[in-house]
């Protein structure tokens, strides 16, 4: 079992932006992101954009993940998220059509669980 740390989501999350589709979406550098661990049940991962220091924020449940596929399915989540932001697609609508195109990509991919995803 695996003990999440903000550094090895910080890895996780810069080892996915070398792959597809995240390499073609211009997301910034892990040095340019927060990233969290929580011991919360729910939710098991989160991402908001922090408009006062202008920094996306990736949040990790530790309690719900114990191996790096688990933490990396859900960065790769968060990442969806950060990526729409990044394209200007409307936030109140949390998955919405393009997020689940999007999805569908990243799942292809990595051989993600759509379903889970």
């Amino acid at each position: 079992m695996i003990q999440m740390t903000p550094e090895i989501l910080a890895g996780l999350y810069d080892v996915l932006r070398l792959t597809k589709p995240f390499k073609g979406w211009s997301l910034p550098h892990s040095d340019d992101v927060g990233f969290h661990t929580s011991e919360v049940d729910t939710p098991q991962g989160e991402w908001w954009f922090d408009k006062t220091t202008g920094q996306h924020q990736i949040r990790v449940s530790a309690k719900k993940h114990h191996t790096l596929y688990s933490a990396m399915t859900t960065i790769s989540h968060e990442m969806v998220h950060m990526h729409e932001h990044q394209i200007g697609v409307r936030m109140d609508v949390h998955h919405g059509w393009t997020f689940k195109k999007f999805a569908r990509s990243v799942c292809k991919w990595h051989h993600f669980d759509l379903g889970q995803f």
